[in-house]
């Protein structure tokens, strides 16, 4: 799959709000590497937050800034 779908895809989930594991996001978008996708998106200046769970994975989700909030209204 092309991977500016794939970006697409992603940075769509987390517009969205979600919070998803890597795993989860692999299996929503059919890729095998979203942490590559995230480190993307980072670099884009997306604010992709993270925090490691009991079970040792790993939770992401757009934090977005009250600056952002307000451009978008």
């Amino acid at each position: 799959m092309n991977s500016t779908i794939l970006i697409a895809k992603i940075r769509s989930l987390f517009n969205g709000g979600g919070k998803y594991t890597a795993r989860q996001l692999n299996a929503l978008c059919g890729f095998n590497d979203s942490r590559k996708v995230i480190s993307v998106l980072r670099q884009e200046g997306m604010n992709i937050r993270d925090l490691r769970l009991e079970n040792q994975c790993k939770i992401y989700w757009l934090e977005v800034s009250e600056n952002q909030l307000k451009l978008e209204l």
